[in-house]
């Protein structure tokens, strides 16, 4: 992996999100790139464009940390996938294609497996937050991640999200191998990262299982 040990330029993210101010882009400016460098993913699958916003702070942030990194952002919208399209063609160390696909069929592991390690360390899961949609995005998506990768869900929220809760409590709890750590963000709503349990680790306190933390209510 090769990197560029360098500060994130937030001024060149907010270029990259220009006129973009809905409560979600701006709540993911702090966190999405501190977990991009934290967990050094220079490889990232995106479930869910919509407008790009998320996109566009992905692609930046890969592209001034990485000297070669790749982004698959999906979804079942073509216009989605076509604005993802535009924003990959203005950063050309960021590799990597946009797909349409139906989420309960595609097969991420495809998209990564020429990529370094042939999966991907972070996966971001923010489509439908309906629970059919998010329980088949976290199975399409699930054999793609790397072992030291991390998911990253949005709408961690009771109401809105619960289909979102529902589906990580279902996929995850019951293994005992994850842990989950619920991310508040100042404006627009929480986020959840999961990832593997290092091996060694001690149980945690709820059900036996190190899963700590609840959405916010």
């Amino acid at each position: 992996m090769h990197e560029k040990h360098g500060r994130i330029d937030t001024a060149s993210l907010a270029a990259a999100v220009t006129g973009h101010r809905t409560c979600s882009s701006v709540g993911a400016f702090p966190l999405l790139p501190t977990l991009i460098w934290h967990f050094h993913a220079n490889v990232i699958i995106e479930v869910g464009v919509r407008f790009g916003y998320t996109t566009a702070i992905f692609a930046d942030t890969l592209a001034q940390l990485f000297e070669e990194a790749w982004l698959f952002p999906v979804d079942i919208e073509a216009a989605a996938v076509d604005v993802a399209r535009g924003i990959l063609s203005r950063y050309p160390s960021v590799h990597g294609t946009a797909h349409q696909v139906n989420s309960q069929a595609a097969d991420y592991v495809d998209m990564v497996r020429e990529t370094p390690g042939g999966r991907a360390r972070l996966i971001l899961i923010d489509g439908s937050p309906l629970y059919e949609a998010v329980a088949g995005d976290i199975a399409a998506s699930l054999p793609a991640l790397a072992d030291d990768g991390v998911f990253v869900f949005h709408d961690y929220v009771l109401g809105d999200g619960a289909g979102v809760i529902r589906a990580i409590d279902e996929a995850f709890r019951p293994t005992g191998q994850w842990d989950l750590f619920a991310m508040p963000t100042p404006l627009g709503k929480p986020f959840a990262i999961v990832r593997r349990r290092a091996s060694g680790t001690s149980q945690g306190p709820h059900e036996g299982h190190h899963y700590p933390g609840r959405p916010p209510q």
